[in-house]
This record gives structure tokens, sequence and C-alpha cells, in this order.
């Protein structure tokens, strides 16, 4: 299946249940914002914000993840949406368990990236080195973010796996999207590119202003909060379009898992 036809079956599917994807995506991103800016409510630091941010996702991510997997599989099945499928996967300690594991795994595969962004966010306001130092730090950012990204997507397809074979092994669905994903990375990458273009210049426009009220005194330079500001009103935004990129790459990965288990029948 190519990526336009990808593209136009997952939008079909997001205009007939667009009312109850949109409830869906709704309910997810309301528990990410609260997990998101409740540290930054409690006048926390930047760096406990996005420490105690990323254990909250942890913690909720057979909601948040293997939940929202549920929840669009059974929308690309043929059936309506069914809000009751995002907590599924919450019944269950060693289930609970499997997809913490799962997560804790993907994190450090990609951990490259997550540490590399999280740095080049704090010398945005804390830099002030040589020049010389600043090209190397610059350099560094590139490969070791490139290298985390590229670990993202050999692991990409974990989500939809935790939904797919709920009773699998942590390995299992490790390694089944290591396999698959190879010489697949490119692929889901321009799917991704065509997908996510158009908020882009949204997202552009409101970081530019969130600097531009900072630096005219509107907002305080020294709070957290307007540095989650951007990101938390392009949560809110993409409630209305986030459902057609899941879609998208729900069913990507069910036909790149459909293509290798019938190469392994025929082999």
């Amino acid at each position: 299946m190519s990526n336009r036809q990808i593209r136009r079956d997952a939008w079909g599917l997001f205009r007939a249940n667009y009312l109850g994807i949109l409830a869906g995506v709704a309910v997810v991103e309301g528990i990410v914002l609260f997990v998101y800016l409740a540290p930054a409510l409690l006048a926390l630091g930047y760096a406990a914000v996005s420490l105690v941010s990323l254990i909250g996702w942890i913690l909720l991510s057979p909601v948040t993840v293997a939940g929202t997997a549920s929840f669009f599989l059974g929308i690309i099945d043929g059936g309506s949406p069914n809000l009751r499928l995002l907590f599924s996967h919450v019944g269950g300690f060693q289930r609970i368990r499997k997809i913490w594991a799962a997560v804790l795994s993907y994190l450090c595969m990609a951990f490259c990236y997550v540490l590399i962004i999280t740095a080049i966010r704090l010398l945005v306001n804390l830099w002030g080195g040589p020049f010389r130092l600043e090209w190397i730090m610059t350099a560094l950012f590139f490969a070791l973010g490139l290298a985390g990204l590229w670990a993202t997507f050999r692991f990409g397809l974990l989500a939809y796996l935790m939904a797919k074979e709920p009773d699998a092994k942590v390995s299992e669905w490790l390694r089944a999207s290591w396999r698959v994903m190879r010489r697949n990375g490119g692929r889901l990458v321009r799917l991704m590119l065509s997908l996510l273009w158009p908020p882009l210049p949204v997202s552009l426009f409101i970081n530019v202003q969130i600097r531009l009220m900072r630096e005219a005194g509107t907002l305080d330079p020294h709070s957290v909060i307007p540095s989650l500001l951007p990101g938390s009103i392009m949560r809110l935004l993409m409630c209305f379009y986030a459902g057609y990129v899941i879609l998208a790459f729900m069913i990507f990965a069910r036909d790149l898992l459909h293509a290798r288990r019938e190469i392994a029948g025929q082999e």
C-alpha cells in the first residue's frame, strides 16, 4: 500500500467518524496536558517540570499509548469510536507492567534524541560559551539527534503491537518492530512529513508570538509556563487534526506487519 493510499483511507475513516475521534483525542490530550502543565502550575523549575512530566507520561502510557492504539484500531477494523478502548489496557498489573517496560525500553533506545532536545532547550536560555564550543555543541546536537530519531523510527510500531498482540512479550514487540521497520524508516518519515506540514506554520506563528510577548514583558520571562505555552496550545489545536495522523500511522503499521506475515508464510 502506497503512502497516498494510506492517506486516502485514513481521511475517509477520519471524516466518517470525526466526532467520535474528536472525543477520544480530547480525552487523551486532556490527560497529557494535565501531566504536562500541573508541575508548572506548582511553580517547579524547568528540570523538575520535565522530569515529573516524563514520569507521568510513562505511568499513564497504558491509556495514552496502548489505549490510544486500541481505540484507533477499533475504527480501522470497522467499528465505531469506543472510548472504553482507551482504558482497555488498564486492568491487570501484569499487562500494565509490560506496557511500562516497553515504553521505558523505547525511551532508552531513543534517549539520545530526548536528551539532546532537553539540553538544547536549556542551552537556549543558558548559553554563553565560546564560538568554537558552540559549533561543537551544534554538531553533537545533529549527530545524536539523528541517532535518536533513527532508533525512534525503528521501534515506532510498539504502540500498534501493544494493542494488536497484548499477550506477547515485550522482547517480541521490540524484535517485531525492529525487523519490520528495517528499510521502511524513510517511508515513515515521508508519510509523517506529508501529514504534519499543515500544523507547522501554525506552530511557528504561535512560537513567534509567545517570544514577542516575553520580550515585550507581557509574559514573565523567568517563569516556566511561557516555555510550555506553545506546546500546550498546539496540543489543543491538534485535537481537531491528530486523529487523521494517528489513523494514517496505524494503517501504515498494519500494512507493514501484514505484508511481513504474508512473505513469511510464502517462505
